[in-house]
């Protein structure tokens, strides 16, 4: 199994809301959606931080193929870990 080198830049492309960086040996694939859905808008709860939330697929896969197909060995190599949470900042 090939190893993503640390040394690899990060990929940032604006036009798919994605940024794509080396992590932990493989690269890890970050997405922003350019129009979030709201999420517990109420309050967040105190003892939330840096916690996950379910994904919503139909929102999401868009975006998670776009930006895969920036890295189109990404599609053959599959996902380790989806995290879906809001910013922590």
């Amino acid at each position: 199994r090939a190893q993503a080198d640390p040394r690899w830049p990060v990929v940032e492309d604006p036009s798919s809301c994605t940024y794509i960086r080396p992590e932990g040996g493989g690269l890890m694939v970050g997405l922003f959606e350019s129009d979030a859905a709201a999420w517990c808008v109420p309050r967040v709860p105190a003892d939330f931080s840096f916690g996950e939330i379910e994904p919503d697929w139909g929102r999401i896969a868009p975006f998670l193929e776009r930006a895969m197909a920036r890295v189109p060995s990404s599609l053959e190599a599959g996902a380790k870990k989806l995290f879906c949470g809001p910013e922590s900042f």
